[in-house]
């Protein structure tokens, strides 16, 4: 006990690079999460309580504005079966800490008025600060909220560029050119305006990274394809679109594909890093194969000078994710949410990674919520595991105490300044 003091008191004082998070300005905040029940709802606290059997009905109901005590009951009873989640847990400590109560607390109109008192303004910044971050790369996955990205403070923030809607352009077409003020009718002119998108997040928003979550409705195997493929695949979406159709997702893979070629190598021309989605996605029916890290091995041999980022270890996949950027050394591997979903993973593979892999080859945190009060929580949790992890392995006579902490610094700080350029 007296080591994992030791560990936990350093590593309590550390300022930390926080390397994915998911969070809007306060000004949407408000709008969004107008009380506090609406705001637990609104990540990983949802998707448990649906995996529970509460219905999506219920969870609209939740996250709606009507009167509190109108979703109370669904609230409670939605909260029933998932107090036990790690994910429920950061929630729940963040609040013991900012308002005072719990989030299942039988006061819930006291709760509400603390929350809506301290949901002002500056909330998110001050919070950050708290935590000791000194940045945080900020990924707004929601479409109809992407350029809040670039309005994000820039005192703390750094923007994680999504390249998803140019991979699935046979969904998003019409969405690009609106942003772009162009019409595209060849792939010469898309992977134009792609190169367009990757130099103005580089050069105007001083992007990071790029970020590919693509895992989320397709494989992550992504092919080598011929250019002339690629182009008889855009004509297709091109034609079908006049008669108001779509091509289908099979149909347009090898299009996918060679997108994310195409983008992969633009990005290592820029010195770009590439954050991509693996393991667990935060929906309840999916596809969980298709996001197994192994399928990129492709990717890492055909571009070894490209810096490929592993998110959320892979899990359940992280013994393969990590011997991935054992193997190559453009690969890195991150707990970004990890330690949100299990403590114990979080601790026996931070362990089992420090004996295997590089020690500059992994970040140890991201907090990946959409509200900040769950990536207080989870830091909390991450800080609770890397400290039990290093005492451990410390007690085991492994490292010492100075060479344990030297580590935990290197995983916070060290290893994302480097790696993102910071």
């Amino acid at each position: 006990m007296k080591t994992y003091n030791e560990i936990k008191e350093y590593i309590e004082q550390l300022e930390i690079i926080d390397v994915h998070e998911h969070l809007i300005k306060d000004e949407l905040r408000i709008q969004k999460y107008q009380d506090y029940m609406s705001l637990v709802f609104s990540n990983y606290v949802n998707t448990n309580a649906i995996s529970a059997g509460i219905s999506q009905e219920e969870i609209a109901v939740i996250q709606g504005n009507c009167d509190i005590a109108e979703k109370n009951h669904i609230y409670r009873k939605a909260c029933e079966n998932i107090q036990n989640t790690t994910s429920y847990r950061c929630m729940d400590m963040a609040f013991r800490h900012f308002y005072g109560m719990g989030v299942l607390d039988s006061d819930f109109r006291e709760l509400n008025d603390r929350y809506c008192a301290a949901n002002k303004s500056g909330f998110t910044y001050q919070t950050l600060k708290q935590m000791k971050v000194k940045w945080a790369v900020n990924d707004v996955f929601d479409i109809s909220m992407q350029n809040t990205d670039y309005e994000m403070d820039k005192r703390i923030f750094k923007n994680s560029a999504r390249c998803d809607k140019y991979i699935m352009i046979h969904e998003y077409l019409s969405e690009v050119e609106k942003e772009h003020c162009v019409k595209i009718e060849s792939l010469e002119e898309l992977c134009s305006v792609i190169k367009k998108y990757i130099c103005m997040q580089k050069n105007v928003y001083h992007a990071a990274a790029l970020k590919i979550a693509v895992a989320y409705y397709r494989s992550l195997y992504f092919e080598p394809v011929k250019k002339e493929i690629a182009e008889k695949i855009f004509q297709k979406i091109i034609s079908l679109r006049k008669k108001g159709q779509k091509v289908s997702l099979d149909e347009a893979c090898p299009l996918c594909d060679y997108i994310v070629h195409y983008i992969i190598a633009a990005a290592g021309g820029m010195h770009l890093p590439i954050q991509i989605h693996t393991g667990l996605q935060d929906r309840n029916v999916n596809y969980l194969h298709h996001s197994h890290p192994l399928l990129l091995n492709n990717l890492f041999e055909r571009y070894p000078d490209v810096t490929f980022i592993l998110f959320h270890t892979g899990y359940p996949y992280g013994r393969e994710a990590g011997i991935l950027a054992k193997m190559f050394p453009n690969v890195y591997v991150d707990f970004s949410w990890v330690h949100a979903i299990s403590s114990i993973y979080a601790i026996e593979l931070m362990k089992e990674y420090f004996e295997v892999i590089p020690a500059n080859k992994f970040c140890g945190f991201g907090g990946d919520f959409c509200n900040v009060e769950g990536a207080f929580g989870h830091l909390r949790l991450a800080k609770e595991n890397l400290s039990l992890a290093i005492a451990d392995l410390v007690e085991r006579g492994w490292y010492s105490a100075f060479y344990g902490m030297h580590l935990a610094k290197q995983i916070l700080y060290d290893n994302p300044k480097q790696i993102y350029g910071i």
